[in-house]
């Protein structure tokens, strides 16, 4: 069985209230759930969330919703959280489709379920163009033999002797990983960096990683959303 939570938190540093932001027209978090439910991946779909606001929109998307007001230190928290009260066995899997995301379709939702065949969780990346390696916000990922040594917001973080790849929001976990995720402390570098799958690296889990084609669309700032909207305007993409 496969599973996807949509974690959807209103507060944020960089852009609050960026769930419920138009997008060409479009709640941001409506896109992301009108793509994974479009994709025909998962079997169920989830919206976790702190905000009743946010919890409505998903209703009206006709999807279930989980209101937690627990500040959870990451996306990942709250998706084990809300997956918990499934009763899921070992080998089901469970998507993290970060609600950011409004260009994710099957392409990377099946790639991050293939990278999680050879690993405790799987993920997905692109090639990183020298506007992505420029940018903070795209995370960089460093993969060896298809699996992840490291990831930074900075490219220069990351060894001098590899390529880096932009990573983009999208988990998948077994359900036995992303409970066992959930039950591990912050690492250093995890607080350090803001990212949580240093979480996982430094306490040893493995991160499989598929290299997919896919655009670089997740919005971190109010200034993206102009070029999300470029990008859903050309002529090639679909979009709902």
């Amino acid at each position: 069985m496969v599973i996807a939570v949509i974690p959807s938190r209103y507060a944020s540093s960089r852009f609050p209230g960026k769930p419920l932001v138009s997008v060409g027209g479009v709640p941001l978090l409506a896109r992301v759930v009108r793509r994974v439910r479009e994709s025909g991946v998962a079997e169920r779909l989830i919206v976790a969330t702190d905000d009743a606001r946010i919890a409505e929109l998903a209703a009206g998307e006709g999807v279930e919703a989980r209101l937690d007001r627990e500040p959870y230190a990451s996306g990942s928290d709250r998706v084990a959280a809300a997956a918990a009260p499934l009763g899921l066995s070992d080998g089901d899997a469970v998507l993290n489709v970060q609600g950011d995301e409004p260009l994710v379709d099957d392409r990377v939702l099946r790639g991050a379920l293939a990278a999680l065949q050879w690993s405790d969780i799987g993920t997905v990346a692109v090639p990183a163009d020298d506007a992505a390696l420029g940018d903070e916000d795209v995370v960089k990922v460093e993969v060896e033999r298809g699996m992840a040594r490291a990831f930074a917001r900075d490219a220069l973080d990351l060894a001098s002797d590899c390529q880096p790849l932009a990573h983009l929001g999208v988990y998948a976990f077994w359900a036995w990983s992303l409970r066992r995720f959930a039950s591990l402390p912050c690492s250093e570098s995890e607080r350090s960096h803001g990212l949580e799958q240093l979480r996982a690296l430094d306490h040893g889990l493995h991160i499989g990683v598929r290299i997919v084609c896919a655009p670089i669309a997740s919005i971190n700032r109010p200034e993206d959303v102009p070029r999300v909207e470029r990008q859903l305007a050309e002529p090639a993409r679909r979009h709902p």
